[in-house]
């Protein structure tokens, strides 16, 4: 991870609502740097308090990777 404390690698997240498939995070990558500040901004909808809770462990990705340390 060359330094970085979180990364994450080719995060989906989707549910099922009404039997159809939504998508929320599609092949997701982001690699978070030590002693760096990031802000995580959108529209309503788009996915930032599920990538939040990603993040933290809070909930699995359906799909990839959180790596930390």
């Amino acid at each position: 991870m060359n330094g970085a404390k979180l990364c994450i690698q080719g995060v989906e997240k989707f549910f099922l609502h009404a039997g159809n498939r939504v998508e929320i995070l599609k092949k997701t990558t982001i690699l978070f740097q030590q002693e760096m500040s990031y802000a995580i901004m959108g529209a309503s909808g788009v996915g930032k308090s599920t990538l939040m809770h990603i993040l933290s462990g809070l909930e699995l990705p359906s799909a990839g990777s959180v790596l930390f340390n």
